[in-house]
């Protein structure tokens, strides 16, 4: 079975070492670690994620927008590079997700830019944002397939 390749962009290194082991232990995730949307494009080009997770605020960024957020990020990996067209990025955040979407505008799920609330040591938050990969995965591929 081959598994499904995560790219986790998130400067919180206790956090994403955390949920990057409960994603292998899962046995269906290769997941590789970014810690900074500057690193966040070539990284994605050369490990070619199924799924990209972004956290919604980078806060060692300033190259990407006004606090070089996750937001700017995704949007500009979508924007500039038509090889991560079809792969999904889901937004996570501690903050209210509502927040988040609103500053996507109403495009995000058009762009397969997904937005999902993280628990910090949550076995429940971690359930979540999983049911939440899957569910982006699945609504992506049919968006995908509704276009072409």
């Amino acid at each position: 079975m081959n598994k499904i390749k995560l790219l986790l962009i998130d400067d919180e290194e206790l956090w994403s070492q955390e949920f990057k082991t409960w994603l292998e232990s899962t046995n269906e995730f290769q997941v590789e670690i970014e810690p900074f949307g500057s690193g966040a494009r070539e990284h994605a080009l050369n490990f070619k994620p199924d799924i990209i997770l972004m956290d919604w605020l980078l806060k060692h960024e300033v190259s990407f927008g006004a606090m070089g957020d996750g937001v700017a990020v995704a949007n500009k990996l979508r924007g500039e590079h038509p090889e991560l067209d079809k792969t999904p990025i889901l937004i996570v955040t501690k903050h209210d997700p509502a927040d988040a979407s609103k500053n996507l505008g109403s495009i995000h799920e058009t762009k397969g830019i997904f937005v999902v609330g993280k628990s910090l040591g949550s076995s429940r938050g971690n359930r979540t944002i999983l049911a939440c990969i899957g569910n982006a995965l699945f609504r992506w591929a049919q968006q995908i397939k509704f276009d072409e």
